[in-house]
């Protein structure tokens, strides 16, 4: 790695900028035309469009639920419609399952490694090893490779 490195991210980030710029004011110009507002309108309707579908779903699934409660006979009672019965467990003591999965099923309980890592930082525990790792950061500011006319011929691309 050398300067020419920095120099192509600072040129790439120059482009983006510029990019976002350009996109803005074509976005500022568009939103000043009449296709805009045409295209913000069609996107509200369909917004509605979608809200009254769902509502309308919701509906249906409600009554078709009651109707499947109260009579409790047939799991497809129109063409279109599939009642479907589904397990659902509620834990009422979180703590007494996290014992018994720890003990019983313990590829059922996950471990939160940033929390635990905050825990143990400071302690030494015979089931953990510390170690350094390096991670490479780069500065946000590069002006320093900037080139003002955009041109990238110093930079070597590979």
């Amino acid at each position: 790695m050398d300067k020419s490195d920095l120099e192509l991210l600072a040129y790439e980030r120059q482009r983006l900028a510029r990019l976002k710029d350009e996109y803005e004011s074509k976005k500022e110009y568009l939103e000043q035309t009449t296709a805009y507002k045409q295209v913000q309108d069609a996107k509200e309707i369909l917004d509605v469009a979608k809200k009254e579908v769902d509502r309308v779903e919701d509906i249906i699934r409600g009554v078709a639920l009651s109707e499947f409660l109260i009579r409790r006979d047939d799991p497809k009672p129109i063409n279109g419609i599939h009642i479907k019965k589904f397990s659902v467990i509620h834990v009422l003591d979180e703590k007494q399952a996290k014992q018994w999965a720890a003990e019983n099923a313990p590829g059922t309980v996950t471990l939160n490694k940033s929390k635990f890592n905050k825990a143990v930082k400071e302690l030494e525990l015979d089931f953990i090893v510390k170690d350094e790792e390096y991670k490479v950061q780069i500065a946000s500011d590069l002006s320093e490779y900037e080139n003002p006319e955009g041109d990238t011929s110093s930079t070597t691309e590979e």
